[in-house]
């Protein structure tokens, strides 16, 4: 499998592992009745759009992401601050939910892909749920030993990899065959779930950390000091990602 190849496929591994983690929020905003302004897989300029009933679905130039756009979300000024169905207007607790929904979608999704893939194997049905939920626990703890690790200084930074670096990982697991790909989604899912729920500013745990401040605070924190936070952590994230890239490409050639 050519390295180019490689890369486009781990491209669209991430990028679904995303879809499955947007729509983790989508679901639960349409079921508490939250309006969803768009749905979008990648970033950066639309590609692709489609008008829903309400929602916007479309498809973007860079393939490193994606939201779901809720009605309210951003204090940017724009939108009915009034409308009962916007994510500002809601309870907390229903903020909570939604912003958690997304990694919790993650682990059902690695779950579930466990237990097909100890089906495939001839484990019987609830063997392979007992499994699935204990590799995935296993997983998720080596996810956070090894963040442990690395902000302890027991770890070094060249074992951090971005999308380039995955993209051997799946070449490797792609010439073993589909089960090993299956398992490496599982994992992946699961360590998108453990990232995204960090406290850091425009990450789901850095968002969730921030409304609890809110909570507490009795608002206190206003919705343009939370915008301005989390827009700061974005691109910080974005600067992240491009230097993972670029690393993982000296390394890799």
């Amino acid at each position: 499998m050519s390295y180019v190849l490689t890369l486009i496929y781990a491209f669209l591994l991430f990028c679904f592992m995303i879809i499955i983690h947007e729509f983790g929020h989508f679901i639960t905003a349409k079921l508490l009745n939250v309006k969803v302004n768009e749905f979008a897989i990648g970033m950066g300029p639309a590609l692709y759009k489609k008008q829903g009933k309400e929602t916007l679905f479309s498809v973007r130039l860079f393939p490193i992401g994606g939201y779901c756009a809720l009605e309210g979300e951003e204090d940017d000024g724009e939108g009915d601050k009034n409308d009962p169905r916007s994510f500002l207007n809601q309870s907390y607790p229903n903020k909570l939910l939604i912003l958690v929904a997304g990694s919790v979608m993650n682990l059902v999704f690695c779950i579930v892909i466990m237990i097909i893939v100890y089906l495939t194997l001839k484990v019987g049905f609830f063997r392979a749920v007992n499994y699935a939920f204990g590799v995935t626990g296993l997983v998720v703890k080596s996810i956070y030993t090894g963040l442990q690790m690395l902000f302890s200084g027991a770890a070094s930074s060249d074992d951090v990899m971005g999308i380039v670096g995955i993209a051997g990982v799946v070449s490797e697991q792609a010439k073993m065959g589909p089960l090993d790909v299956s398992y490496l989604m599982a994992i992946l899912s699961a360590n998108l779930a453990v990232m995204n729920m960090l406290p850091i500013p425009a990450l789901d745990g850095g968002r969730i950390l921030l409304l609890i401040i809110k909570w507490i605070s009795r608002g206190r924190l206003s919705d343009r000091t939370e915008t301005i936070i989390n827009t700061v952590g974005m691109i910080l994230l974005m600067a992240l990602m491009l230097f993972l890239v670029v690393k993982d490409t000296i390394r890799f050639f």
